[in-house]
């Protein structure tokens, strides 16, 4: 890891610091911005679509082979969780769209792909320590990583867990989730090491 890359991880660590506090103030100013459907969960939903985009563009270009698995991964995972924080079954959709998007009809659907993928995945055996690992030793695998510990770190405040207020909870989940979600987008920027 060079000075450079050492010197941009410690700023993008900061700048999300600085962030976290600048939705911490202006939810005590305006707390319905972690009211359901309103400005962070809707910022959160643009960035996870937009890492989506990000993902289905490196997954066209990329060459057949070992890369497919690890772009698919991070593409399933992204979709999983904007599925999951979306609530398709309140807007104008088709019901096929509704069901498939929402409540077990989602939950159906994403079981199936997951196991598909990992059955796909397991039966290159050999190859899965060597993604992992290098996964996990890649900037595309910290900012991933970061990225779902900032979202794991919402749950307490969504099932209650701490005696706040039912508002700081809500506004505590969603600007954990909100930095996770940016942390997830920045894993799609970044070059994927060779496996």
């Amino acid at each position: 890891m060079t000075l450079r890359n050492s010197l941009l991880d410690i700023v993008i660590a900061l700048s999300a610091a600085g962030v976290f506090f600048f939705l911490w103030r202006l939810g005590q100013i305006s707390p319905d911005i972690a009211q359901e459907d309103s400005l962070l969960e809707w910022s959160q939903a643009v960035i996870l679509f937009s890492a989506v985009l990000v993902l289905l563009v490196r997954l066209a270009i990329c060459r057949p082979g070992d890369r497919f698995f690890p772009f698919f991964f991070l593409l399933l995972t992204y979709i999983t969780v904007l599925l999951r924080e979306m609530d398709v079954e309140d807007y104008p959709l088709p019901d096929l769209l509704v069901f498939l998007g929402s409540g077990v009809g989602r939950d159906i659907l994403l079981s199936a792909i997951w196991i598909a993928y990992l059955f796909l995945l397991f039966r290159k055996s050999s190859k899965v320590v060597v993604f992992a690992r290098s996964f996990l030793r890649s900037r595309t695998g910290a900012y991933f990583i970061a990225g779902v510990v900032l979202y794991l770190a919402g749950l307490p405040f969504d099932k209650h867990f701490f005696p706040l207020s039912r508002e700081a909870d809500l506004l505590l989940e969603e600007c954990f989730e909100s930095l996770g979600t940016t942390f997830l987008f920045l894993a799609t920027l970044w070059k994927w090491p060779v496996f």
